[in-house]
C-alpha cells in the first residue's frame, strides 16, 4: 500500500496488485524514468526496488530487485538526467534506471547509500558473531568468505582485516 504522500499511478496499482502482502510492504516513493529502454516507474519499498512498465506487445509487467542481492551501486547526475546502475552480488547484471527527475532519483540514491549499509553491518554481525569467541584466523576466514560471496568489497575486506590483525 503506497504512503499517503505518493501519487497513486496505474503503475502502482498494478504493482501492488502483483505484491504479496502491499500493507507490510508500503511503497515509500516512486521516480519516473527508463530502464532497458522501456519508459516505466521506478517504486521503492522498504525491501526492494520495484520497476513497473508497460509495453504494447507483452501488457504490463515488473522487475524487483531486493535490497540483499544489491552489491553497490554508481549514480551519476549531468545537466539533462541522473542515472542509477545497481550492481547485483555474484552476477554480471546491473540494473541502469535513468530519469530527469534528479531529486527523485537522489531520494532513491540516499535510502539505497543508507539501506546497503544497514544490510552489511548485519550480514557481518551474522557471519563473524562475537568476535570473542572466534580466533583471529576464524574471523579472517570468515571475511574471506564474505568477500567471496559479494558481501563486503576489496577496500572493505582490507580495512576489516587491518583491524582484526592490530
Amino acid at each position: 500500500m503506497a504512503k499517503d504522500y505518493v501519487k497513486v499511478t496505474k503503475t502502482i496499482k498494478f504493482i501492488e496488485s502483483m505484491m504479496e502482502d502491499p500493507v507490510g510492504e508500503p511503497i515509500l516513493f516512486s521516480v519516473y524514468g527508463v530502464n532497458e529502454g522501456t519508459l516505466g516507474e521506478l517504486v521503492m519499498t522498504e525491501k526492494r526496488l520495484i520497476f513497473g512498465k508497460k509495453s504494447f506487445f507483452s501488457g504490463e509487467s515488473f522487475e524487483d530487485v531486493y535490497y540483499k542481492e544489491m552489491h553497490s551501486f554508481d549514480y551519476k547526475e549531468n545537466f539533462k538526467e541522473a542515472t542509477l546502475e545497481i550492481y547485483m552480488k555474484n552476477s554480471n547484471r546491473i540494473f541502469k534506471f535513468s530519469t530527469a527527475n534528479e531529486v527523485g532519483l537522489r531520494l532513491v540514491r540516499d535510502y539505497l547509500r543508507e539501506r546497503l549499509s544497514e544490510i552489511k553491518k548485519e550480514v557481518l554481525e551474522e557471519k563473524i558473531g562475537d568476535s570473542e569467541d572466534l580466533n583471529v584466523v576464524d574471523q579472517l576466514q570468515k571475511l574471506v568468505e564474505l568477500k567471496e560471496q559479494g558481501h563486503i568489497s576489496e577496500d572493505e575486506f582490507t580495512k576489516l582485516k587491518m583491524k582484526l590483525l592490530d
